[in-house]
């Protein structure tokens, strides 16, 4: 694969049926700013279409997925299994949706994780106690993928950009004035927090102050009526609202134990505390050292009074993840994902 140190690669990407990257979910935003990093160093392709990141839509003119004629040095489609056949090159997919005959096809499976490449390296090697619980991902057992690519996750240039805070006081004056909790994101019933939901609860029979805000789209879970609800706000808008909580929760979903976080990445670029569980993919990105993560409802109640009384710990908090923060910058994820691509491209 020398040749491809020469110049830069070609790299086509699709994701799903998405005739281009307008919708603004989850997964395409993370897709776009997954692009963006291989930009750095290749050009990228969606759809066949190069990206154009000055130009509106990024350049992309909608129109059915499907292969060009012409050869690229990789391919990174997710979930779009019509093209895998036809690729005329290395193939990279994602590591989910899980099927055996398509992981036999394929050069290799991205992960947005180093937890989830050891959990997929070492899975049909798992302890029997590991095996009690149903991962939503994978069955008993996998076909071991021929190549782990770690396509690492980011911190987005808005987020850590400076501001007079104007924005943030407003959204917080409209959270309320007390301490203010936020979960940001989908809530249905495999990630609804039910422990640090009753230690707020608890909390609250002694200091109403403490308030929890729900801001997502909400499915099929029915949420106490002392809880906040707003809707999604814009991506222009997230960093003021992140800032405005004195304090962020993540969910319980077991798939944290590998699955990566842009939630819990911004947080720390906000330099803004968030309550974890101690799941692996969470102590990769946060360290081992940091100090909210919790097991259980009593420790996520006696962290979360911590952070409302004491304005040294919150503040120690502040300061633990801006200094955390650089590893996850564009710039140097981009770095870390060009070795990534490049080992890839010369085991196949």
């Amino acid at each position: 694969m020398s040749a491809h140190k020469a110049g830069r690669l070609k790299i086509f990407t699709a994701l799903g049926d998405q005739k281009d990257l307008s919708a603004s979910r989850g997964d395409v935003l993370n897709e776009v700013e997954t692009y963006r990093k291989l930009s750095s160093f290749a050009d990228v392709y969606y759809n066949g279409q190069l990206l154009q990141w000055d130009e509106q839509g990024f350049g992309i003119v909608p129109q059915e997925v499907e292969l060009p004629d012409e050869a690229f040095d990789l391919y990174y489609c997710r979930n779009s299994p019509k093209l895998y056949q036809e690729c005329k090159g290395p193939l990279l997919i994602m590591a989910y949706p899980y099927d055996p005959d398509i992981w036999e096809m394929v050069d290799g499976v991205v992960v947005t994780t180093y937890a989830w490449k050891n959990f997929l390296d070492n899975y049909n090697e798992r302890s029997n106690e590991l095996k009690l619980y149903d991962d939503p991902w994978y069955p008993d057992s996998i076909l071991k993928p021929r190549h782990i690519t770690v396509f690492g996750q980011s911190i987005t240039p808005r987020f850590t950009a400076q501001d007079n805070g104007k924005i943030s006081k407003l959204y917080r004056a409209a959270f309320g004035e007390g301490f203010s909790v936020g979960y940001l994101g989908r809530i249905d019933p495999t990630c609804y927090p039910h422990q640090v939901i009753a230690a707020i609860k608890e909390i609250r029979k002694v200091d109403d102050r403490i308030s929890l805000t729900f801001m997502g789209h909400i499915r099929e879970v029915v949420i106490p009526g002392w809880i906040q609800i707003y809707s999604r706000q814009t991506l222009e808008m997230m960093p003021h609202v992140v800032s405005a909580f004195d304090c962020l929760i993540y969910d319980q979903d077991i798939t944290g134990d590998y699955l990566g976080s842009v939630k819990c990445l911004e947080a720390m670029a906000r330099g803004v505390p968030i309550l974890v569980r101690p799941y692996e993919a969470r102590i990769e990105q946060f360290g081992g050292d940091y100090p909210l993560y919790y097991q259980n409802e009593q420790e996520a109640e006696s962290l979360l009074v911590k952070l409302k009384d004491d304005r040294n710990f919150r503040s120690s908090i502040r300061e633990y993840l801006l200094e955390r923060r650089s590893y996850y910058y564009r710039e140097n994820a981009e770095l870390r994902l060009q070795v990534e691509v490049l080992e890839f491209l010369n085991t196949v």
